[in-house]
C-alpha cells in the first residue's frame, strides 16, 4: 500500500482494497464459527457473541474518525503502518486464544496407559483431569 502513496499509482490502493474486502469475506464466517469452538454452547456463547457485536460496533463507530485524525497529525504513511501492525496484533491474538485438542479417551488402537496418537500434541495430565 505504501506503493500507491505516490501521484498516478492510487491503483495500487485499490487493489489492495479489493485484497482486504474479499479476505473479509473468507475471515467473518470463520471467526463467527470460531466463536463456539472456543466457548462452547449455552451461556457462555451468549456473552461471547454479545462481546464480539459490542467490539465490532465500537470499532466501526470510533476506527473512521480516528484514522482521520490519524491521518492528518501522521501522515498515510504512518497510518498505513498502524493497519498493518494492527493486523499483526489481531493475528496474535487468535492463536493465543487457540483452544487446545480434548482430551484424549483410550482407544483400542492406544497403549493401555491411554496415551494420545503420536500425531497430536503433548498435554500434561493435569490439564485433563481438571475438567
Amino acid at each position: 500500500m505504501l506503493l500507491g502513496t505516490a501521484p498516478g499509482r492510487y491503483w495500487v490502493l485499490y487493489a489492495a482494497l479489493i485484497a482486504e474486502s474479499s479476505a473479509g469475506v473468507l475471515y467473518l464466517p470463520a471467526w463467527q464459527a470460531r466463536t463456539p469452538a472456543m466457548v462452547g454452547t449455552g451461556t457462555l456463547l451468549s456473552s461471547a457473541n454479545s462481546l464480539n457485536a459490542l467490539a465490532d460496533g465500537a470499532v466501526r463507530l470510533i476506527g473512521g474518525p480516528l484514522g482521520g485524525i490519524l491521518l492528518a497529525a501522521c501522515g498515510v504513511r504512518w497510518l498505513i503502518v498502524a493497519d498493518a501492525v494492527s493486523y499483526l496484533v489481531s493475528a496474535a491474538a487468535n492463536t493465543a486464544t487457540s483452544r487446545p485438542p480434548p482430551c484424549s479417551v483410550p482407544s483400542p488402537t492406544q497403549s493401555s496407559a491411554g496415551s494420545a496418537p503420536s500425531s497430536w500434541p503433548a498435554r500434561p495430565r493435569s490439564a485433563c483431569s481438571a475438567r
